[in-house]
């Protein structure tokens, strides 16, 4: 199942991408209870639009000590370590 969110005029919702031709509109999101409507657009008529909003993600690197790590011996070349 591929999710989508689209806009089909000034309307905005979640959706199903169906057969890599239709969008199947659902009331919801996937994030909690949806239902499948029986409202479809050819995928040619809606604008896909971020997944989520805010449509951008903010990550610290930090957070992850085995991805800075790779960081230090990849992108910098080994010139530091994390004890």
């Amino acid at each position: 199942m591929k999710w989508c969110r689209s806009q089909v005029g000034d309307r905005v919702s979640y959706g199903i991408v169906e057969d890599e031709a239709r969008v199947t509109e659902v009331s919801g999101t996937p994030f909690e209870t949806y239902t499948v409507t029986t409202t479809t657009y050819p995928l040619s008529a809606v604008k896909l639009l971020g997944p989520v909003i805010p449509p951008t993600f903010y990550a610290g690197g930090l957070n992850y000590p085995a991805h800075v790590q790779w960081e230090l011996e990849t992108v910098f070349l080994g010139l530091a370590s994390i004890p």
